[in-house]
């Protein structure tokens, strides 16, 4: 977080998508949830934060945690669209 609270300009989507992805590789749930929210409110239509959080919490065994991503992302009429592979 120091990094990003020392930057010279507001960070936008690609930042807070890279901590996000960071956050999983290196399982820091609670750095997560702080990059999700905030790619939540600089996309309110992705999916992509709602789902990876709910996974993060989901494997870290705290269900009421990732219910409540579920909820949130039932409240706000976002839906995880089936992924598609080429090959």
């Amino acid at each position: 977080m120091k990094v990003i609270n020392t930057m010279p300009v507001e960070p936008d989507k690609a930042v807070w998508g890279a901590v996000l992805g960071a956050c999983r590789v290196h399982n820091n749930v609670e750095l997560a949830r702080i990059a999700a929210e905030a790619l939540m409110r600089l996309e309110p239509e992705s999916s992509g934060p709602y789902v990876l959080l709910y996974n993060m919490y989901a494997d870290a065994g705290r269900w009421d945690d990732a219910n409540e991503i579920r909820m949130l992302m039932e409240t706000n009429k976002i839906r995880k669209e089936p992924a598609h592979s080429r090959v």
